[in-house]
């Protein structure tokens, strides 16, 4: 259960910090390019909230969408057997808000790959099968 998503700076997506990082170094140019950044912080459950390195939103025919990338959580035991799960460093997090009422859902996938596919378009990989469904989502007033 993602208990919140506070961002700051959202901006539209020009290819900017993420497309750059990776079109020039990979995806471990893009993890190196995202420690320097916070937009904002992501609290799975009642887990320690983590850092929201990139948020970008787009507008759609319904309303916005909003993309952020993260830093994910990783465990020691994943780290001391070098699991598979290791070359999927990021969390990412998709969210399609309607322009009226502010509610929305969307999907977030725990363990992500990014890749540029060349242009503007970028490929998020999930670990597993399925992302999960975000439902219920409100816009929400610090």
């Amino acid at each position: 259960m993602v208990k919140s998503l506070n961002c700051r700076d959202l901006t539209p997506f020009g290819g900017d910090l993420v497309l750059n990082a990776l079109q020039k170094d990979g995806q471990d140019g893009l993890i190196k390019a995202l420690g320097r950044e916070k937009r904002g912080t992501l609290q799975i459950g009642s887990r320690l909230g983590r850092d929201v390195q990139a948020v970008w939103l787009t507008r759609t025919k319904e309303g916005r969408k909003i993309s952020a990338l993260s830093e994910r959580w990783q465990g020691f035991g994943e780290l001391r057997r070098g699991a598979r799960s290791l070359d999927y460093p990021l969390t990412y997090i998709e969210i399609f808000i309607e322009e009226d009422g502010g509610k929305g859902d969307g999907s977030l996938i725990p363990a992500a790959r990014v890749r540029s596919k060349g242009g503007n378009n970028i490929e998020i990989e999930n670990f597993g099968i399925y992302p999960a469904r975000l439902t219920n989502i409100k816009v929400g007033k610090k």
